[in-house]
This record gives structure tokens, sequence and C-alpha cells, in this order.
């Protein structure tokens, strides 16, 4: 590194994905597994535009999209990716939360 580098860290509150208790009715993925689209569903309608992130299992976004404020649901294609375990996280204002999706060829 040169004398001019300067490195930002961000740090974000995750609620880990074991803690699936703590996610029951915050929001639903549907279907899991999948072979094209997942539609990520909230709870109720949401007070503000959510950031919805797709993350492969080293953890690199691989998609996005946002819920718009006063919708309750997204769908994400899965088509250009290959089979395996994919993790979708749900930006809240409070902390993200994540839940795991299959994807099946």
């Amino acid at each position: 590194m040169s004398r001019d580098t300067v490195l930002t860290a961000i740090f974000e509150r995750i609620v880990h994905i074991d803690q699936e208790d703590e996610l029951v009715g915050l929001f639903s993925l549907r279907p899991n597994p999948t072979s094209n689209n997942v539609t990520i569903s909230l709870d109720r309608v949401a007070e503000a535009s959510i950031r919805v992130t797709l993350h492969d299992a080293v953890g690199h976004e691989v998609a996005d999209a946002v819920i718009p404020k006063g919708e309750e649901s997204v769908s994400i294609s899965l088509r250009e990716l290959t089979s395996g375990a994919y993790f979708v996280a749900v930006h809240m204002p409070d902390r993200t939360y994540m839940q795991k999706v299959v994807l099946q060829n």
C-alpha cells in the first residue's frame, strides 16, 4: 500500500441465519427450493423502500432488488445462476436479515 491509500470498513448488524425464530413473520421466500425466480414477501406493506440483495455461498452479491414503499414483495430472477445455495438479505432500517434459498436447475 502507498501512503495515500485509504481503507474504509462498513459494519452492519446481521442476524445469523441459524436464528430463524427471529425471522418468522418478518419475510418469506417462495418457492424454496426454486428453479427460476424467488419472491421475497414481507409480513406487511413496506413503510419505506427496502433493499434486497442475493449473495452466493462465499458472500458475493449476485443480484439486488428493491421492495418499493407501499408494496409487500419483489421477485428476483435466478435464471443466470448455477445450482446451489444462495442467501437473500433483506436490509431493514434496524438490521439486515438473511435466509437461505436453494436453486435447482
